[in-house]
């Protein structure tokens, strides 16, 4: 039940009022604390004519809860994660990935690669750029490539929690630390072993993946709270690339062919989380609200806000939506040099097919929509005024908003949120006018 509205009352003189406005009065009690007082984020924009009359209300009733990710579509990225960390709130989290190699050229126009049959595989000098880390710095990151043994295809959807099919018998690892500008790992005779014995030519990419079908690549795990990182690797830079070494009998020259790893290349990220290791509480209920939300991205944990009561401003009669904004403020949980908050969020909603979708409020531009981190009061907002108004005009059947890391595919970022302590709660604020 919303908390009433408090009327002062005046000992000193008697107000008498008709039946209409006490009735106005009482429905406008169930919206607690709504008052002409405009002062509002967003208000300067709204013409003084509608603001003659308008309400303000910021304490409508809000349930919030963490939930874990079902299923992160991760496939055809630009940034592979790798790595693992153990961070005390949100538990440990790892994320490797895979990826196709591709002829050099085009689909159309491939470049030939034409060893011969006799032949014999020296090397393959793999490179790739790292493109930005998160987590201890002074991390060092135990890498390990393997040869895939199964297709993965440009056209096929992958998922966080694939599993990926490769041979064990490739291992090759090698260290990695956070300030390396370039990654340089030689393959030896065997990772290379068999995988171009006699062939002449390969001409197309299909016929490639007969004899090569891709790379995959994870880190050990971290066992220390605390320690560990993940490193953002750019596979579409012209710098991330493979290039095979080999000779030819009775020829002391050292041939070379440099394979792509591009956007044409089929790719995918996987992440694993364990959130009992940490010290998030109530995960995935809803019978008990914890009073931090806590939001990760790499397929982590999201938020959900139920706004069970907002029905209600149907009640007072005709009325115009002029604003509403919800904003969500962040609380330093651990240290924010190591675990910096995302620099933005999104907000979504579930629509009749249970599936998520972007607010009506996303479609007019970021600059309206919001969701970046105030560095100076510490809050994301969101102008949620659309959303607002297509839920009270039966547009969409349920005003609930869902909490994520804005690039949830490839940002391991997360971020703790005041729920229900005063006065850092989410607020939620509406002004709205009587017609």
């Amino acid at each position: 039940m919303i908390p009433n509205k408090t009327i002062p009352v005046y000992t000193h003189r008697i107000f008498v009022a008709s039946t209409l406005l006490l009735l106005l009065l009482a429905a406008q009690s169930l919206l607690t604390s709504c008052d002409s007082d405009t002062s509002f984020i967003g208000e300067s924009l709204q013409p003084p004519s509608e603001l003659m009359n308008a309400m303000h209300m910021d304490s409508l009733t809000l349930n919030a809860y963490t939930f874990t990710h079902d299923s992160v579509k991760t496939s055809n990225f630009q940034y592979a994660l790798v790595g693992s960390l153990f961070e005390p709130v949100f538990g440990s989290s790892r994320a490797s990935f895979l990826s196709r190699v591709r002829l050099d050229g085009t689909d159309t126009y491939p470049t030939e690669f034409t060893p011969g049959p006799d032949a014999v595989g020296d090397s393959i000098v793999l490179t790739l750029l790292p493109h930005s880390f998160y987590g201890d710095p002074e991390t060092i990151l135990n890498l390990k490539i393997y040869k895939l043994t199964e297709d993965i295809l440009r056209d096929s959807s992958y998922y966080e929690n694939h599993n990926p099919q490769f041979d064990p018998a490739t291992e090759h690892t090698v260290e990695v630390s956070m300030t390396d500008t370039l990654i340089r790992v030689v393959l030896d005779s065997t990772f290379i072993n068999g995988m171009f014995d006699d062939v002449d030519t390969i001409e197309t990419q299909s016929e490639l993946r007969e004899h090569f079908k891709g790379i995959y690549i994870t880190a050990d795990s971290t066992t220390l709270a605390g320690d560990g990182a993940i490193m953002s690797i750019d596979l579409l830079s012209f710098e991330s690339t493979m290039i095979y070494h080999y000779r030819k009998p009775n020829d002391s020259l050292l041939y070379y062919y440099e394979f792509q790893l591009n956007i044409s290349s089929a790719r995918a990220n996987m992440f694993s989380h364990d959130h009992s290791t940490g010290q998030i509480a109530h995960l995935n209920d809803t019978t008990m609200q914890d009073t931090l939300l806590y939001i990760q991205g790499i397929g982590g944990t999201y938020g959900r806000v139920d706004i069970p009561y907002l029905n209600e401003l149907n009640n007072i009669g005709p009325r115009a939506i002029n604003k509403a904004e919800i904003s969500f403020k962040t609380i330093d949980y651990v240290d924010t040099t190591y675990y910096p908050p995302p620099e933005n969020l999104l907000l979504l909603y579930k629509n009749e097919d249970g599936e998520f979708q972007e607010l009506f409020d996303l479609n007019l531009g970021d600059d309206f929509f919001g969701g970046s981190l105030d560095d100076e009061t510490g809050e994301y907002t969101f102008n949620v005024t659309n959303h607002v108004r297509a839920y009270l005009d039966g547009e969409i059947s349920h005003p609930t908003l869902y909490v994520f890391v804005k690039n949830i595919t490839v940002s391991p970022e997360r971020v703790a949120l005041f729920n229900s302590n005063k006065p850092n709660n989410i607020r939620f604020r509406i002004l709205y006018t009587l017609l």
